[in-house]
Protein backbone atom coordinates (compact mmCIF):
# COMPACT_ATOMS: atom_id res chain seq x y z
CA UNK A 1 0.00 0.00 0.00
CA UNK A 2 1.26 3.40 -0.85
CA UNK A 3 0.27 6.68 0.59
CA UNK A 4 -0.75 9.75 -2.41
CA UNK A 5 -1.02 12.91 -1.77
CA UNK A 6 -2.39 14.05 -5.23
CA UNK A 7 -5.61 13.08 -4.42
CA UNK A 8 -7.64 13.73 -1.31
CA UNK A 9 -9.47 10.66 -1.05
CA UNK A 10 -10.72 10.74 2.92
CA UNK A 11 -14.12 11.40 3.71
CA UNK A 12 -15.90 11.57 7.35
CA UNK A 13 -15.20 8.37 8.94
CA UNK A 14 -17.76 5.63 7.85
CA UNK A 15 -18.55 7.76 4.78
CA UNK A 16 -18.00 6.46 0.93
CA UNK A 17 -16.07 8.06 -0.85
CA UNK A 18 -17.35 10.48 -3.62
CA UNK A 19 -18.42 9.12 -7.04
CA UNK A 20 -15.55 11.32 -8.80
CA UNK A 21 -12.69 10.01 -6.92
CA UNK A 22 -13.91 6.15 -6.74
CA UNK A 23 -13.94 6.61 -10.62
CA UNK A 24 -10.37 7.73 -10.50
CA UNK A 25 -9.30 4.73 -8.57
CA UNK A 26 -11.00 2.30 -10.45
CA UNK A 27 -9.50 3.71 -13.59
CA UNK A 28 -5.81 3.73 -11.78
CA UNK A 29 -6.59 -0.34 -10.77
CA UNK A 30 -6.12 1.60 -7.37
CA UNK A 31 -7.63 -0.80 -4.06
CA UNK A 32 -9.39 1.10 -1.18
CA UNK A 33 -11.23 0.31 1.63
CA UNK A 34 -14.59 1.02 1.97
CA UNK A 35 -16.44 0.72 5.41
CA UNK A 36 -19.29 -1.86 5.64
CA UNK A 37 -22.45 -0.72 6.40
CA UNK A 38 -22.48 -1.00 10.34
CA UNK A 39 -21.09 0.95 13.85
CA UNK A 40 -17.85 -1.41 14.18
CA UNK A 41 -15.60 0.29 11.67
CA UNK A 42 -15.09 -2.56 9.61
CA UNK A 43 -13.12 -2.22 6.26
CA UNK A 44 -13.60 -4.43 3.07
CA UNK A 45 -10.93 -4.28 0.16
CA UNK A 46 -12.22 -2.86 -3.68
CA UNK A 47 -10.71 -3.49 -6.19
CA UNK A 48 -7.87 -5.74 -5.23
CA UNK A 49 -5.47 -6.96 -7.66
CA UNK A 50 -1.95 -8.59 -7.98
CA UNK A 51 0.52 -6.42 -9.85
CA UNK A 52 -0.07 -8.67 -12.58
CA UNK A 53 -3.57 -7.85 -12.90
CA UNK A 54 -5.31 -10.94 -11.25
CA UNK A 55 -7.98 -9.90 -9.51
CA UNK A 56 -7.43 -11.29 -5.33
CA UNK A 57 -11.11 -12.13 -4.44
CA UNK A 58 -11.44 -13.89 -7.88
CA UNK A 59 -8.01 -15.93 -7.13
CA UNK A 60 -9.53 -16.24 -3.44
CA UNK A 61 -12.67 -17.56 -4.31
CA UNK A 62 -11.31 -20.47 -6.48
CA UNK A 63 -8.85 -21.41 -3.80
CA UNK A 64 -11.55 -21.99 -1.34
CA UNK A 65 -13.74 -23.82 -3.64
CA UNK A 66 -10.92 -26.31 -4.77
CA UNK A 67 -9.57 -26.65 -1.03
CA UNK A 68 -13.42 -27.17 0.15
CA UNK A 69 -14.16 -29.67 -2.31
CA UNK A 70 -10.91 -31.29 -1.84
CA UNK A 71 -11.64 -31.81 1.58
CA UNK A 72 -15.22 -33.18 1.14
CA UNK A 73 -14.16 -35.61 -1.76
CA UNK A 74 -11.39 -37.09 0.25
CA UNK A 75 -14.56 -37.42 3.54
CA UNK A 76 -16.33 -38.98 0.96
CA UNK A 77 -14.17 -41.12 -0.53
CA UNK A 78 -13.02 -42.43 2.75
CA UNK A 79 -15.58 -44.22 3.64
CA UNK A 80 -16.60 -47.66 3.51
CA UNK A 81 -17.54 -49.73 0.36
CA UNK A 82 -17.23 -46.52 -2.24
CA UNK A 83 -16.75 -47.54 -6.04
CA UNK A 84 -14.56 -46.42 -8.22
CA UNK A 85 -17.22 -45.82 -10.75
CA UNK A 86 -18.84 -43.17 -12.62
CA UNK A 87 -22.39 -42.98 -9.91
CA UNK A 88 -19.25 -42.59 -7.35
CA UNK A 89 -17.64 -39.71 -9.50
CA UNK A 90 -21.40 -38.35 -10.08
CA UNK A 91 -21.59 -37.86 -6.49
CA UNK A 92 -18.45 -36.16 -6.36
CA UNK A 93 -18.99 -33.77 -9.46
CA UNK A 94 -22.47 -32.67 -8.19
CA UNK A 95 -20.42 -32.35 -4.49
CA UNK A 96 -18.50 -29.59 -6.84
CA UNK A 97 -21.42 -27.74 -7.95
CA UNK A 98 -22.81 -27.90 -4.24
CA UNK A 99 -19.31 -25.73 -3.07
CA UNK A 100 -19.72 -23.40 -5.95
CA UNK A 101 -23.40 -22.88 -5.12
CA UNK A 102 -22.19 -21.05 -1.73
CA UNK A 103 -21.26 -17.78 -4.33
CA UNK A 104 -23.77 -18.78 -7.31
CA UNK A 105 -26.59 -17.95 -4.70
CA UNK A 106 -25.40 -14.90 -3.56
CA UNK A 107 -24.30 -13.74 -7.20
CA UNK A 108 -20.21 -13.61 -6.73
CA UNK A 109 -20.41 -16.72 -9.33
CA UNK A 110 -22.49 -16.58 -12.65
CA UNK A 111 -22.95 -18.96 -15.58
CA UNK A 112 -21.07 -21.61 -13.33
CA UNK A 113 -20.60 -24.61 -15.59
CA UNK A 114 -19.15 -28.82 -15.08
CA UNK A 115 -16.81 -28.89 -17.44
CA UNK A 116 -14.58 -31.75 -16.16
CA UNK A 117 -14.59 -34.96 -18.91
CA UNK A 118 -16.73 -38.21 -18.19
CA UNK A 119 -15.43 -40.84 -16.07
CA UNK A 120 -13.97 -42.54 -18.59
CA UNK A 121 -11.66 -39.79 -20.13
CA UNK A 122 -10.05 -38.46 -16.52
CA UNK A 123 -6.92 -38.42 -16.73
CA UNK A 124 -4.35 -41.39 -14.98
CA UNK A 125 -3.77 -41.11 -11.36
CA UNK A 126 -0.47 -39.67 -10.06
CA UNK A 127 0.02 -41.86 -7.10
CA UNK A 128 -3.46 -42.39 -5.57
CA UNK A 129 -4.69 -38.95 -6.84
CA UNK A 130 -6.37 -37.76 -9.62
CA UNK A 131 -6.32 -33.82 -10.33
CA UNK A 132 -9.17 -32.89 -13.06
CA UNK A 133 -7.81 -29.83 -14.36
CA UNK A 134 -10.32 -27.16 -15.28
CA UNK A 135 -13.65 -29.01 -13.86
CA UNK A 136 -15.59 -26.29 -13.41
CA UNK A 137 -16.28 -22.46 -14.56
CA UNK A 138 -18.06 -19.77 -14.47
CA UNK A 139 -17.61 -15.68 -13.90
CA UNK A 140 -16.17 -14.19 -10.58
CA UNK A 141 -18.62 -11.23 -10.22
CA UNK A 142 -18.84 -7.95 -8.37
CA UNK A 143 -19.72 -4.27 -8.54
CA UNK A 144 -16.74 -3.69 -9.92
CA UNK A 145 -15.70 -6.35 -12.28
CA UNK A 146 -16.14 -9.42 -14.03
CA UNK A 147 -13.36 -12.28 -14.44
CA UNK A 148 -13.86 -15.78 -15.76
CA UNK A 149 -12.40 -18.19 -13.27
CA UNK A 150 -11.45 -21.91 -13.98
CA UNK A 151 -11.53 -24.49 -10.83
CA UNK A 152 -10.23 -27.94 -10.16
CA UNK A 153 -10.98 -31.26 -9.21
CA UNK A 154 -8.78 -33.35 -6.80
CA UNK A 155 -9.98 -37.01 -5.88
Amino acid sequence: MVKIDVLDVNAIYGAPLSPQVQNILKAGNVQYWKYVGDSTGNVAARGASTMQGSILPALWMVAFCNYYNKCQVASYLARRNVKKDGVTYNVLLSMLATTASKFTSIGRISNFMLTAPAFANLPPAADDTIVVENAWSGYYVDDLRTVKIYGSLTM
